[in-house]
């Protein structure tokens, strides 16, 4: 399986605000078949209960709620922001926004070990950050992963 489809990428331009930017992560896995609308509504809700806690690491976050009837299958996305955004953490701003949906507790687990060895790997990080297409943000991941 591969860990993120060109057609699970996006680039986003504009300045956002992070509920902006939640929307964007959250009706982009709506987009894909993944989750019902209420997913993206689900992560907001987490977000303003508690706080930026999915802001993992210096300008990479990996935006979820827990698991619920919301959602339809585990799933990635990832989304570039080329204007950083700030949750208001330590590790802001940041410009990776992943967006994962899960049925069940412990699903994705290889998924996320996958995600965290890649990004353990800061130039890879810095060279995502600075992709300018989706065919390079694609084989700048591939490139590294497979």
């Amino acid at each position: 399986m591969e860990l993120l489809e060109k057609s699970k990428l996006r680039i986003v331009e504009k300045s956002m605000t992070p509920v902006e930017a939640l929307h964007e992560v959250g009706n982009f896995l709506h987009e894909v078949g993944s989750t019902h609308a209420s997913y993206t509504e689900e992560m907001i809700d987490s977000f303003h209960t508690l706080g930026p806690y999915f802001v993992i690491a210096p300008s990479i976050a990996l935006a979820h709620s827990k698991p619920s009837s919301s959602v339809i299958q585990n799933d990635l996305v990832l989304v570039l922001c080329k204007q950083p955004v700030n949750f208001g953490s330590k590790n802001d701003p940041v410009t990776l926004l992943f967006g994962l949906c899960a049925k069940e507790a412990h699903g994705h687990m290889d998924v996320l070990m996958k995600v965290g060895e890649m990004l353990e790997d800061q130039d890879l990080v810095s060279e995502l950050s600075e992709c300018e297409t989706i065919e390079q943000l694609y084989n700048c991941i591939h490139q590294k992963t497979t």
